[in-house]
């Protein structure tokens, strides 16, 4: 999915799900992690918590996103939103 610079996506319950970088520059947050990420060219990350995922293209930006099996049965999530700021 195309991003414009200033768009964040917010997902949630996104464990185990892989964000790549197919073009841009994305930064990423995941709660409980204290670490930020950023990922431009071909980078992804893989989630490592259930909790939710920020992620805002730093500039225009191409990302997918692939749902993984989850690892929890009662497993459920998705994008919850979307925002772009003025530029």
């Amino acid at each position: 999915m195309k991003l414009t610079k200033g768009t964040t996506l917010q997902i949630r319950g996104a464990d185990g799900t892989e964000i790549r970088c197919d073009g841009g520059q994305l930064w990423l947050t995941e709660a409980g992690d204290p670490n930020d990420y950023f990922l431009e060219g071909r980078e992804s990350h893989r989630v490592r918590t259930h909790g939710v995922v920020v992620i805002e293209a730093l500039c225009d930006a191409h990302v997918e996103i692939h749902r993984l099996p989850p690892k929890h049965p009662l497993w459920i999530g998705g994008i919850v939103k979307t925002s772009a700021e003025p530029t």
